[in-house]
């Protein structure tokens, strides 16, 4: 057993680890078990980052890794507070939004379909 201190509160907690762990790794270990404002915040977002990372693999796959870095970038601009939202027009005609809804991060696709008749007489 090794101790670590919340990052926010400093509260010092026991924790379970190896012995060649860094202090910053038991910093960690020991604010997730804190229940202080901040490292419950804390545990939310980063909660809220690990679903989205899994969320951003189903919309984009393994194939379009630009786009996927570039949402993860701005998923957490969003969560600490540094943007609200980014949109991306495509050349294929989709649009990409992502912004927080109910206390979650969520990207819409948007595919829009054009229908043209032209009728000469």
């Amino acid at each position: 057993m090794e101790h670590g201190f919340c990052k926010f509160c400093g509260q010092a907690y026991m924790v379970d680890a190896d012995p060649e762990v860094t202090e910053e790794e038991l910093n960690e270990l020991a604010t997730a078990k804190c229940g202080c404002d901040g490292a419950v915040h804390y545990a939310w977002k980063n909660s809220v980052l690990a679903v989205f990372a899994q969320d951003l693999e189903v919309v984009f796959g393994k194939e379009n890794k630009e786009m996927k870095d570039l949402f993860a970038d701005a998923g957490e601009m969003i969560m600490n507070g540094k943007m609200k939202a980014l949109t991306i027009k495509q050349s294929d005609e989709k649009t990409l939004n992502l912004k927080m809804k109910d206390k979650g991060l969520c990207i819409t696709v948007t595919e829009k379909s054009k229908m043209e008749n032209i009728s000469y007489g």
